[in-house]
């Protein structure tokens, strides 16, 4: 089953990148879900970067461009820049980075 959405997914993000226009609205839509998530972590929060990461990646320009756009038009302070970062990881991430806390905890790293 994980395997079946997984290759939805990939062909979603194929067709919206060649052009689809009901795959690319989809994308936009799920964009704007993602960008709203952004913002209230920089309200409540206030990070200096957000690192984003997983499938909806690969949908590149449609993505970031929508992303950044409503972060823009959204932000509650005009002069604010989100730095905005495509993990490096792909899988496993947040197991990475609670071995790397482990890690740093108990041997001082």
């Amino acid at each position: 089953m994980k395997l079946v959405k997984l290759v939805i997914f990939h062909i979603i993000i194929q067709k919206a990148n060649n052009g689809d226009s009901y795959f690319r609205t989809l994308l936009f839509d799920l964009s704007k879900a993602i960008s709203h998530g952004i913002l209230w972590t920089e309200y409540l929060l206030n990070p200096e970067a957000i690192i984003i990461t997983g499938k909806i990646t690969a949908a590149h320009d449609l993505f970031w461009q929508e992303v950044r756009r409503t972060l823009n038009n959204n932000l509650l302070n005009k002069h604010k820049h989100i730095e905005l970062f495509l993990s490096k990881y792909d899988e496993n991430s947040i197991l990475e980075g609670a071995l790397y806390l482990g890690l740093e905890y108990f041997f001082d790293i």
